[in-house]
């Protein structure tokens, strides 16, 4: 069976055209890693900032109100922003499809960033006015901070959970794509090779090898048309 070198060259171009969309997978999977490190960084934040407002001296501190108020700002922003970090994340919408999951997370984390916000205003504003702390106003900002670290560690946990996904997926394509490369490599080096040799055989002036097979429908077309020539000289 004769081969054709323009279907040899044609199926080269597909293989590169899928060896290109497989790079760019395993690129785009390497990008995303960054917008999970980036959420993981937005949600530490949140803890530190959420801190902050605790670590307030208690009495005779009027630019608490104001103080918190803007943390408190900061904190619900900040879900803003990790609802846009994940409209980038296409590689994780796809491979997980935990859309419905992770907006639900933002949701409860936003219920209780406004429910510590709230604590720690009422806890303030008692200071504020009575120049005194309401212990049970106080316990109940920091068991709201407790539950909103909670829901920030659980997310994280998932954070980390789809990273290692992600990385497993880019590990699998990296090997999968050094593989197609060797096979792909070795398959055409011998094509190519039988290519070369048909051409050498066509252009040779003495073909000792009459039991060559020429592997080739091009190079076996031409052979018989100077065969003809000769013959007919």
């Amino acid at each position: 069976m004769k081969h054709s070198i323009s279907k040899i060259f044609s199926n080269l171009k597909l293989y590169l055209f899928l060896l290109s969309v497989f790079v760019f997978f395993s690129i785009l999977i390497v990008a995303e890693q960054g917008l999970e490190y980036k959420k993981n960084d937005i949600l530490k934040q949140e803890v530190l900032t959420a801190k902050t407002v605790l670590s307030l001296n208690e009495v005779g501190k009027e630019e608490a109100i104001s103080f918190t108020q803007a943390k408190g700002e900061e904190l619900l922003h900040n879900i803003t922003e990790l609802k846009n970090l994940y409209k980038y994340a296409f590689v994780e919408q796809f491979l997980t499809n935990n859309q419905k999951k992770y907006l639900m997370e933002l949701k409860t984390l936003q219920e209780h960033i406004q429910n510590f916000n709230a604590s720690v205003q009422k806890h303030y504003r008692y200071i504020l006015k009575y120049d005194k702390v309401n212990k049970a106003y106080k316990n109940n900002m920091n068991r709201e901070f407790l539950s909103l670290k909670q829901q920030i560690n659980s997310m994280q946990i998932n954070i980390l959970e789809y990273s290692q996904d992600k990385f497993n997926l880019s590990l699998y394509m990296m090997v999968g794509i050094f593989l197609f490369i060797s096979l792909i490599g070795f398959w055409y080096s011998r094509r190519l090779k039988s290519i070369y040799t048909d051409i050498l055989y066509l252009y040779s002036i003495n073909k000792d090898d009459e039991d060559y097979k020429i592997f080739t429908e091009e190079i076996d077309v031409l052979s018989l048309r100077i065969n003809r020539k000769q013959s007919n000289n």
